[in-house]
């Protein structure tokens, strides 16, 4: 277990303000560069295009500043793609000793669900998309909060933290979310009132320690002090070691590895009359090393000041996901970079463009008429229209004779006003299409499939979308990876939260509700829900809109003009062609048809059409011959008949017998005759009825045919 300081402990506790202070110098050492930019181009996106130099630069010539800022637009428009972008959250249970199915992963998409709804994960992802697209970066925060003012049950949350520039990380961190990192740390601001109620004491004289531009400990926020508190998160190795289990101890515990105590516990568990006896671990010569295991604690620090006894939290996951845009590495220094970054310039030159073009068209020279004064006339309703240059007038009346010097005077001309320049008003639309070349943002025109620039229809317009979608998918990717390691920190925080009896409505693959118990006196635990077993996937689906349109379309092209694909995507393919499809309930539609479609696979297989034709029409062939044989048997009986009718005729006329026996013998013959005939036709009946193949059909019309 790692130490704890008290504050008595004065060493540990400068140990712990003097580690704190270095890790913030290094951060903002490290840092300080991209806190700048971040908030420079948050202000030229949202609140000023025009940076304060070229906005005094303008002032001193007298030069009104007009901005038309578009790059707020293209912002807007990637955080509207995202915002439809479908990421899947996909919880697997790990591969483990004695793991048997359960509705854990199901129990973890209802928890999710209920800690969305809490989280107004909607407004958290809109904050989060604004600061990452218009700042370079932004930072979420995985914490636990009560259920309500008079409980103390708690619950899991996340939250877009409001100032990312007041949050630190690791610097020897590798991955994009930060996550790896040994500490992270966040800024709070506290007005001097707030400080003192919390912590006990007035900061004024305390405020002391690293600080610098950053990451100060007080700062004036509209002309009122407020005084930061560092809530700083490390860290810390367990000093353990962890045993490999033999199979059979294995196989009991479904653990492979298990420290001392929770062998222990393990121990203490088992039945004293089980069959497997379980040895001290004393006494074994199982394989161990240390635990790589760390345990996080949190300490709150303000200056050189530790406010607090240092908190040992049950988490292991840094509460503080660094969401990174799309930065680049340059000289060992990550360096992060707003998605317009490589446009503010050019935004500012179209600016000055408008300012320079308004400012000509309001201060544009005037119409002026040029006249000698000995020109003038004397009457001085003869002189309006030389005092309105402005105003066109058909009649002006001059003297056209200079008696003083003895010459002709010229008559009145008049001078109009210079137009603004041609190239002025190209260089602004120069400007606006190197703004969208240097985003990758791609208008009709630009996307037009037939290449001749001319195509600004449906097609052209998806066309663009879609490239330009494609330039922007770094933040996408970036934004899923670290979406993942927001889900691993809210699974790290499940099992400590939900530790009372709770009921659950899951939903299965296909929709269905079911309820599910958790900690109650059978089934699923708290216990089960440990982080460690189980693996958790975040899938990005459909990116954006424009894609799934332009998917759509053509997969519904294609199969018009091919019967075979028309037919796959009414059958298997299906499922990939709802993938395409905005609608509400989406998912539980393709559970529903890949659920109908395995059913079909495993029915016996529907009999082929034309098959069926041809049996039917062998079964008429059949039927045929069958009459045709019961036809010619009648006939071949009535033949017999009339030759028995002969000769006992002629029996009777010899005198051989009576008229009256021949009459008898001639009946019971009929009957007889009649009786075999009947019997013949039904066992042609059964013959038929028995025949189970098609090739026992055609072996029976061959037969008929060769008789």
């Amino acid at each position: 277990m790692a130490y704890i300081p008290k504050q008595s402990d004065t060493k540990k506790v400068e140990d712990i303000v003097i580690k704190v202070n270095n890790s913030i110098k290094d951060w903002s050492e490290y840092f300080e560069q991209n806190i700048r930019r971040y908030k420079d181009s948050m202000r030229r996106n949202f609140v000023d295009s025009v940076s304060d130099e070229m906005r005094a630069t303008l002032s001193n010539n007298r030069i009104a500043v007009f901005s038309c800022n578009e790059m707020e637009a293209y912002i807007s428009r990637i955080r509207g793609d995202i915002s439809f972008t479908d990421m899947g959250v996909q919880v697997e249970q790990a591969n483990e000793i004695n793991s048997q199915p359960s509705q854990a992963p199901e129990l973890f998409n209802a928890i999710f669900e209920k800690i969305w709804y809490n989280s107004d994960i909607d407004t958290v992802n809109a904050q989060t998309t604004m600061f990452m697209l218009g700042g370079g970066w932004s930072v979420v925060k995985a914490k636990t909060k009560y259920v309500s003012d008079d409980s103390f049950s708690t619950e899991p949350y996340v939250e877009a933290v409001a100032d990312p520039t007041l949050c630190g990380f690791d610097v020897g961190a590798k991955k994009i979310h930060k996550g790896d990192g040994e500490y992270c740390f966040q800024f709070i601001p506290y007005t001097e009132e707030d400080f003192e109620s919390e912590f006990g004491f007035n900061p004024r004289a305390r405020s002391k320690g690293y600080s610098s531009t950053c990451f100060p400990w007080q700062a004036n926020i509209g002309g009122k002090p407020f005084y930061y508190v560092c809530d700083f998160y490390c860290k810390v190795a367990d000093p353990t070691f962890i045993y490999k289990m033999p199979p059979t101890i294995a196989a009991m515990s479904g653990k492979n590895t298990m420290t001392a105590s929770e062998y222990r516990e393990f121990k203490q568990s088992v039945p004293a009359n089980s069959p497997v006896v379980i040895p001290d671990l004393a006494t074994t010569k199982w394989p161990k090393r240390k635990s790589q295991n760390k345990s996080l604690f949190r300490y709150k620090v303000h200056g050189e000041q530790l406010l607090e006894e240092a908190t040992k939290l049950e988490s292991n996951e840094l509460p503080l996901i660094f969401i990174d845009g799309n930065s680049v590495t340059v000289n060992g220094k990550q360096t992060t970079r707003s998605y317009t970054y490589n446009i503010q310039e050019a935004q500012e030159v179209k600016d000055v463009l408008y300012s320079v073009t308004i400012d000509g068209l309001l201060n544009q020279g005037k119409a002026q008429i040029m006249m000698p004064e000995a020109g003038l006339p004397t009457d001085e309703k003869d002189l309006v229209p030389y005092q309105n240059p402005q105003v066109s007038y058909p009649l002006m009346v001059y003297k056209d004779y200079d008696a003083k010097n003895g010459r002709p005077v010229a008559p009145p001309s008049r001078t109009t006003p210079e137009p603004i320049s041609q190239e002025l008003l190209n260089e602004k639309d120069m400007s606006r299409q190197l703004m969208a070349n240097a985003l990758g943002s791609y208008d009709a025109q630009q996307g037009n499939i037939g290449g001749s620039g001319s195509d600004i229809s449906g097609k052209a317009i998806l066309a663009g979308a879609a490239q330009s979608n494609n330039a922007s998918k770094p933040y996408l990717v970036n934004f899923t990876s670290c979406y993942r390691q927001i889900i691993k920190a809210l699974m790290d925080l499940i099992p400590l939260c939900y530790r009372e009896l709770s009921v659950f409505t899951v939903k299965d693959s296909i929709g269905q509700e079911s309820k599910v118990t958790l900690n109650g006196s059978a089934g699923l635990q708290y216990a089960d829900l440990a982080p460690n077993k189980y693996n958790v996937y975040v899938s990005l689906g459909s990116s954006f809109e424009a894609q799934r349109e332009k998917s759509l379309e053509t997969l519904t092209s294609l199969s018009q003009s091919n019967p075979m694909l028309q037919q796959i995507l009414a059958g298997q393919g299906l499922p990939f062609l709802l993938k395409n499809v905005e609608i509400n309930g989406k998912s539980e539609l393709i559970a529903m048809v890949e659920q109908q479609l395995e059913q079909q696979q495993n029915q016996p297989p529907q009999p082929d059409p034309a098959m069926m034709k041809v049996q039917a029409q062998m079964e008429a062939n059949q039927n045929t011959a069958i009459k045709n044989a019961n036809d010619f048997n009648i006939a071949q009986q009535d033949v017999n008949l009339r030759g028995q009718e002969i000769g006992i005729k002629a029996m009777a006329t010899h005198g051989k017998v009576s008229n009256e026996t021949a009459r008898t013998q001639i009946k019971q013959t009929v009957e007889a005759n009649n009786a075999a005939s009947d019997m013949e036709g039904i066992n042609l009946e059964r013959e038929k009825m028995s025949s189970p193949t098609p090739d026992a059909k055609l072996d029976f019309m061959e037969s008929m045919h060769g008789n």
